[in-house]
This record gives structure tokens, sequence and C-alpha cells, in this order.
């Protein structure tokens, strides 16, 4: 591990609860322990020959011309924890990327080899393809946004405490300058922010997945969620006291951002709609339809 430069955190302090166990001739944790090294040795190089293999089939996408975005963007939380030395998480991670990757590009590739290549067997396969598709698109597009959804959520979460730390680094341990700090605070909070908006976007779609409305009511579920989402964080600050003013006028900022991006797309809704109404053309076919 260490000649492979991996984060050997895990490892140290299992080598020291080692000697210390067998100094008092403790076999029976002796061998726990030695189990546990070796579970994250495991994981360490399955992880490492993961993100490799990931790393190349991003690289192969993107020389295609296909994009991999979500699949960049689920792989830096794998990357972090790695990096971090939590194997195990970013084993888990990294398995779920590989999922999100094969949804994202796998299948966009085939798809379009198939045609390319096959134009007249093609069109048997993909009416096929579209009725299986057709069918079971619902479930995997519901599962792969609560999935995002959960790893949005977790991400926020440690955003939020990785402020807290920086917050006592600075303020209560000094050690960390003020200009580190404001570095350090304006990065997670861009960060927050984006992922603030996506966690909105997705629970959106979310909860539009069965629906058949049009765009006006879509948007004003989302701003009826909005709404709540702000009257949850004002709670969490003035009543609970759970969040810091700074990252409290942050998750405001976003959510009211969004709000305003609504109430413009609906005021644009409703312009469209009353110029419909006043069209001559449209105004003779309801008198032609009442006559009738």
């Amino acid at each position: 591990m260490n000649s492979s430069n991996l984060n050997l955190e895990s490892i140290s302090n299992l080598l020291q609860r080692a000697e210390i166990n067998n100094k008092e001739l403790n076999f029976v944790t002796l061998k726990q322990i030695a189990e546990e090294a070796d579970k994250i040795y495991e994981n360490a190089f399955a992880s490492l020959k993961l993100m490799e293999e990931i790393k190349s089939g991003i690289s192969d996408a993107e020389k295609k011309g296909i994009s991999a975005e979500e699949t960049k963007k689920l792989f830096f939380l794998a990357e972090t924890a790695f990096e971090r030395g939590d194997y195990a998480l970013a084993l888990e991670r990294l398995k779920e990327v590989k999922l999100t990757y094969a949804l994202e590009v796998k299948g966009e590739f085939n798809l379009f080899y198939t045609i390319k290549n096959n134009p007249g067997e093609s069109l048997g396969l993909l009416a096929a393809t579209f009725i299986i598709s057709f069918s079971s698109t619902f479930f995997v597009r519901y599962r792969l946004y609560k999935r995002k959804l959960r790893l949005l959520g977790e991400e926020e979460k440690l955003l939020l405490e990785l402020m807290k730390v920086i917050q006592q680094e600075c303020f209560v341990k000094n050690r960390m300058s003020m200009e580190e700090y404001e570095e350090a605070m304006r990065q997670y909070e861009i960060r927050l922010t984006q992922v603030i908006e996506e966690r909105i976007h997705i629970e959106t779609r979310i909860a539009n997945l069965l629906k058949v409305e049009g765009k006006r009511k879509a948007l004003s579920e989302e701003k009826k969620r909005l709404i709540d989402l702000i009257k949850k964080t004002q709670d969490d600050y003035l009543n609970k006291k759970t969040l810091e003013t700074r990252i409290y006028d942050k998750m405001i900022k976003s959510y009211t951002s969004r709000m305003g991006d609504i109430e413009e797309q609906l005021t644009f809704i409703e312009a469209n709609e009353a110029l419909a109404s006043n069209n001559p053309l449209r105004r003779i076919l309801k008198v032609f339809k009442v006559i009738k």
C-alpha cells in the first residue's frame, strides 16, 4: 500500500493496536485486527482497480464525443473518500459510479454502433427495445434519481460538517489564518450552492416522474417545495439553532434564487397564454364552435 501511495492512516492505527495486543499476548484481538487490516487492503486495491477501469471508460467515451457528466460527478465523491482512506465507502460509491456509467455511456454507445453498422436489422431491434424500455424506463430513472439524491444529501451534510471544522480550526484552535479560512469557506459555499440547486432539480424530477401535467404545473409544484424548504431552513436556524449564520444565508440565497427563476418562467408562460387567447383566429374558431 505504501509503494502505491495509498493513505496508511487506518493501517497505522491498526498496527499500533496490534503491537499493544501482541505485548499483552491478546491473540484473539490480534487476529481480529489482522482480519480488519486484510479487509482494508482488499477494499483499497479493489477500489484502485475499479478507479482505473472507470477512468479508462470515461476517457474512451470522451474520445467518441459522448458526455459522461453524471459519472464524473459521482466519481469525484468516490475519489474523495478514497483519498482520505475510507476504502470501504470508496468501493461502495465506485460500484454506484459503474452503474451510472453503464446507464449514461455504454447504452448510448451500443445503440449508436448497432444502428450505424446494421441499419436493416436494427429496425426490429429498436422496436423491441422501445417496448421493453418504455415499461422499464420509469423504474430505472426513479432508482437513479433516488441514488443521486442520496449522494447529494450525503455531500451536503459533509460540506456543512467541513464548514464547522474549519470554523473551529480558525476561531477556536487558531490553526488556520483568516485568509485560508475565507478561501476554504468560499470553495465550500460554491459547492454547497451547486449541491442545493441540483438537489432541488432532482427532487422536482422525482415528483413529476409520473405526472403528465404541463410545465406550468411542474413549476408551481417546485415553487411550493421551495417555500417548504425555506420554512424548514428558517426553523433550523431560528429555533433549533443547528445552522450557522453564514451557511443559513447561503442556503436561503440558493432557494430564493431558484424561486426567482421559477417566477420568471411562470410569468413568461402566462404572457404566452394571454397572447394566444387574444389571437383573432383563435377567437373566430371559438365562435364557430359555439355556433356549431
